[in-house]
């Protein structure tokens, strides 16, 4: 099997434990695109936090898949080389950058009121995600969450923007994900299962630090996002090459043809991938496998 294209998680895989992009890793994404495989992001971030990797990536294809919000959203961000109407201009290599939105999954407005009911409860912070700015909204109200909003921000590289109320929020979009932090989250999940069940959301436990809990319209995976972002492209599933460390990264991992487990992987991505390989995400293990994979002629 040769395959066509490769789908990447970002954080507990392809960045390192500092959340940086390599140089290593930069020029096997750049070797592959250069060869006509199409490289992609399947991520649980919002696409205003992906957009330094990609610049970095600068990877030589027309366009860069994107699933975002754990598979709340799915772009395409083409580049256009000669297109100067563009709003959203590269300058480093004089292109331009336009974002098409494929399908998107937000959660609608009871189910928003619902959770950050349930935030409010229990006294953890609600941050709430702008599916096309990508501007995540956040109404801190002590020390604590002023902390939890800070170190999320030092993850992800950009700070949030602080609304007076959620009613704000709720006004200006309906959210593609809402996250809960706290510096426990068992009382979250708990609550949660109580009050919601376990077929009303897609509830995924935070990675790779686990002080945070996602909700997402139910039935969403990252999995599904890839599917649907293949489909539009024209691409099989058995076509694509996929990599992830999380639990939300294990329907991924599973529908592609070729799903990597990374060595720092929970259980249920390595069970649900073809393989678990041999290095970890701060050991440029993607990088390393996808060389590999060159080597024995699988692209």
């Amino acid at each position: 099997m040769k395959y066509k294209a490769v789908f990447l998680d970002m954080d507990g895989t392809t960045l390192d434990n500092h959340h940086l992009l390599s140089d290593a890793t930069v020029a096997v994404l750049q070797q592959l695109s250069a060869n006509g495989i199409l490289v992609g992001i399947a991520t649980g971030r919002s696409i205003g936090n992906l957009r330094k990797y990609i610049d970095q990536m600068n990877l030589v294809q027309d366009f860069v898949p994107l699933v975002c919000y754990n598979g709340g959203y799915g772009f395409i961000l083409r580049q256009n080389r000669s297109d100067q109407q563009s709003k959203d201009t590269d300058q480093d290599n004089n292109s331009t950058k336009t974002l098409e939105v494929v399908y998107s999954s937000p959660l609608g407005e009871q189910d928003s009121r619902d959770i950050l009911a349930l935030a409010e409860d229990l006294g953890c912070l609600a941050q709430y995600y702008n599916g096309l700015s990508g501007d995540v909204y956040a109404v801190p109200k002590n020390e604590e969450h002023s902390h939890l909003l800070e170190r999320y921000a030092k993850l992800v590289g950009k700070p949030q923007v602080i609304l007076d109320s959620y009613e704000t929020a709720l006004s200006l979009c309906s959210p593609a994900k809402l996250l809960l932090l706290a510096n426990n989250v068992d009382p979250i999940l708990e609550e949660s299962g109580r009050r919601f069940g376990s077929d009303r959301f897609t509830i995924i436990r935070g990675s790779p630090d686990p002080y945070f809990v996602e909700f997402l319209k139910v039935g969403i995976t990252k999995g599904e996002g890839v599917r649907i972002l293949c489909e539009n492209l024209g691409l099989q599933l058995d076509q694509v090459v996929a990599f992830g460390d999380g639990d939300n990264d294990a329907e991924m991992l599973q529908y592609v043809g070729h799903g990597c487990a990374m060595k720092n992987a929970k259980d249920p991505a390595k069970d649900a991938a073809n393989v678990v390989i041999e290095w970890t995400n701060h050991e440029e293990g993607v990088a390393k496998h996808l060389r590999k994979m060159m080597e024995e002629g699988l692209f």
